[in-house]
């Protein structure tokens, strides 16, 4: 369950990029998904929202994991990330984006 401070993170973050949680992170994994078949020349699988939503979050633990530093946003972007994860995952192998 989210907490009470991630919700307002949610809130506020809809207000700037939209709230279809889905389609944004489906639109940064087909550019994403350009650039590295670009980088490779080569056709790669695309990457689905949940998975952007799962690389983003390791990027907040990575930062988080980081020696001397602490800031709060990792920890509180990176549950919003798994929570985002959890929604955009399709629940069987027969659900498409």
């Amino acid at each position: 369950m989210a907490k009470k401070s991630d919700q307002k993170i949610r809130q506020s973050r809809s207000k700037v990029y939209g709230d279809n949680v889905h389609r944004n992170h489906r639109l940064v994994g087909e550019a994403w998904h350009a650039v590295l078949c670009r980088a490779f020349d080569r056709d790669i699988p695309p990457i689905p929202p949940h998975v952007v939503c799962l690389m983003l979050a390791i990027n907040k633990v990575m930062r988080a994991a980081k020696p001397g530093t602490f800031q709060r946003d990792d920890f509180i972007d990176g549950r919003v990330y798994i929570d985002f994860a959890e929604e955009t995952k399709p629940r069987n192998q027969n659900e498409q984006d």
